[in-house]
């Protein structure tokens, strides 16, 4: 009787220690995310993610208030309810260190255009700041060099229809090869601090009150070992990527 006691009394505790373990996996971001409501000066309102529950309330205030900073670029008179409809939010990487978020807006069918309209923001959980491409790798003639030669490029199969995979990736990168370091080096600039959200735009006083969608084709957010970047297209599903293994010399930051 003793030995089936203690054998039942060791499954318990292994089982235990296994429920305590998941359940400590499950919750290793240490904060939860919520969707609310946030409302544009001109009466349009979508959801947005939001994140509770984490133990320094300055730290979780100013992740919510980086998570939504980039909206002002929404602030457009063409951008109405009768004009745009928005999708659920998608959470693209969520750890204790990056919250990598894309929001996804359709416009509706007019006589001037028609398409998709993303705006991804990702922050660094640990200081609440908005990530930008230059805050993760070096962004130089270097790094533009090692795109054009080593075919570090990654595609789906949406550059033509009938492309696989593997065949969109060569092509791509075969592509990408034929092109100068110094396009290839502003094409990856678009997803800096000095560019994305159309930064460099509102410095030099550019006209953005048109309908103009370019900076809403310019974007990038973080999944798991990867960077996904916008492949120049309103097409939803032609993004192209970099492992960070591939790119392990020029990360100023710890892989995620």
């Amino acid at each position: 009787m003793k030995k089936i006691y203690l054998f039942i009394l060791a499954i318990t505790i292994l089982l235990a220690g296994l429920f305590f373990t998941t359940k400590k996996r499950l919750n290793s971001s240490g904060y939860q995310i919520t969707e609310s409501q946030y409302t544009l000066e001109n009466g349009y309102s979508f959801a947005a993610i939001q994140v509770r529950g984490m133990k320094d309330s300055e730290l979780e205030e100013r992740i919510n208030e980086s998570l939504c900073s980039c909206f002002f670029i929404l602030e457009k008179p063409w951008f109405v309810q009768s004009n745009i409809e928005s999708e659920d939010p998608v959470v693209h990487c969520r750890t204790e260190q990056y919250l990598s978020i894309e929001y996804r807006f359709r416009y509706l069918p007019s006589d001037t255009v028609e398409g998709n309209l993303f705006v991804c923001v990702t922050v660094d959980m640990q200081t609440g700041q908005v990530v930008f491409l230059d805050d993760l790798i070096e962004v130089d003639e270097d790094f533009a060099l090692l795109v054009k030669e080593e075919a570090i490029l990654n595609c789906e199969g949406t550059i033509q229809q009938d492309f696989t995979k593997e065949e969109a990736t060569k092509y791509l990168n075969d592509n990408w090869s034929k092109k100068e370091t110094s396009y290839i080096l502003r094409y990856f600039r678009g997803f800096t601090k000095d560019k994305l959200y159309g930064k460099w735009y509102w410095d030099n006083n550019y006209d953005y009150k048109a309908l103009n969608t370019d900076i809403f084709t310019t974007y990038f957010y973080l999944e798991e070992g990867r960077i996904c970047f916008s492949g120049g297209s309103s097409d939803p599903g032609w993004m192209n990527w970099i492992m960070i293994d591939d790119i392990e010399n020029y990360l100023k930051v710890p892989k995620w």
